[in-house]
């Protein structure tokens, strides 16, 4: 990611308790009985299982539901981190841990 990527992700995420969760329900949303008709399903009904899938077929469709789900979340860490990141120089750095340490 490019500083200008880095930017754009602070500009929308950093100061804002939460947001990275709030993202995270619209990719699992949270299950109720007053949710719309088709909007109470959760990632994990995505799966398409059908009886005339042979059991590789079933084992792929299972693994590659996996794969999406690690990735979705691996993503939304990776947006966590960046966002977390401070812009310190190297002695701002050296400075803010001496700081730390002597209290």
């Amino acid at each position: 990611m490019t500083p200008e990527d880095v930017a754009v992700l602070k500009a929308m995420f950093e100061e804002r308790e939460g947001a990275v969760e709030a993202i995270r329900k619209i990719f699992y949303p949270e299950l109720t009985s007053d949710a719309p008709i088709f909007q109470n399903k959760g990632f994990l009904g995505q799966c398409k299982l059908t009886p005339e899938m042979t059991p590789e077929q079933k084992i792929i469709e299972i693994e590659a539901h996996q794969k999406l789900n690690h990735h979705i979340e691996g993503c939304l860490s990776v947006i966590k981190l960046l966002v977390g990141t401070k812009d310190e120089t190297p002695e701002q750095i050296i400075t803010r841990l001496q700081k730390d340490s002597s209290k």
